[in-house]
């Protein structure tokens, strides 16, 4: 993973939940970092580095491309663990609540260590005004 940090410092995918923001505000520039991304050898095996890309592309309105990106994360699943929680992100950017909820009440049932960053990632902001948000932070104990 350091090779593509290296080689591509303002991508908007990195550890810190805040950093993501990015993404919603900038989706044409997040775009054009994740097209550049997809470059560097073995990027695009890297479900982070997938996930935000397929959240950027159903922001911005690629459904045919996110929809594409939602395919490679299962392909990927056949060969090693995929978070639920970056399969939600890309329904999230497709606006697919029902899909988003589902993959996001998978990740707390396998206890996806993504989990904690629920309240504040920016890749479920337009899911926080369902009640079934709510319901999700009640459960894993971070209540609004």
């Amino acid at each position: 993973m350091e090779a593509w940090r290296t080689s591509c410092p303002r991508l908007p995918v990195c550890e810190e939940a805040n950093d993501r923001g990015l993404v919603i505000r900038e989706d044409v520039t997040a775009l054009a970092e994740y097209k550049r991304i997809s470059k560097v050898p073995n990027a695009m095996e890297e479900q982070v580095v997938v996930g935000g890309m397929g959240f950027v592309e159903g922001v911005a309105g690629k459904i045919p491309e996110a929809n594409q990106t939602l395919s490679r994360l299962r392909a990927l699943a056949e060969s090693h663990y995929i978070d639920p929680y970056m399969i939600a992100a890309v329904y999230a950017g497709l606006e697919n609540k029902n899909q988003a909820f589902d993959w996001l009440n998978k990740g707390i049932d396998e206890r996806s260590s993504s989990m904690v960053y629920l309240k504040v990632d920016p890749f479920f902001d337009t899911l926080h005004a369902d009640p079934r948000f709510a319901d999700l932070l009640r459960r894993i104990g971070l209540q609004q």
